[in-house]
């Protein structure tokens, strides 16, 4: 099972449609009440510190932004990785590698 949030996102929270953030530790704790979870795809700027508590969390696999990042790019990104997973068998690496790989050339 896999977890996707794309929207706004800052400093230690995600931004909801409400306006307010869900800070790393209340989100840590509702997907680690998700059996087989497997993949938590964080699509949003500066999402890396969620990082922490996600794998405390036993979250396998987590994809993060550093940086903030402009919406085309944030989505071309997500493409490129779910195509790459849903073209075969592969693993979340190669297809996050593939998909890195391919947006780096959609913005050169």
């Amino acid at each position: 099972m896999a977890f996707h949030f794309g929207g706004h996102a800052g400093e230690g929270e995600i931004v909801l449609a409400n306006q307010q953030g869900a800070k790393d530790t209340s989100l840590a704790t509702l997907l680690a009440s998700c059996e087989h979870l497997i993949l938590v795809f964080l699509n949003g700027c500066k999402t890396q510190k969620q990082q922490k508590a996600l794998f405390e969390a036993d979250v396998s696999h987590l994809i993060a932004t550093h940086y903030e990042v402009a919406d085309p790019l944030a989505s071309e990104l997500a493409i490129n990785f779910y195509t790459a997973i849903a073209d075969g068998i592969i693993s979340i690496q190669q297809a996050f590698d593939q998909a890195k790989d391919k947006t780096e050339s959609f913005i050169q």
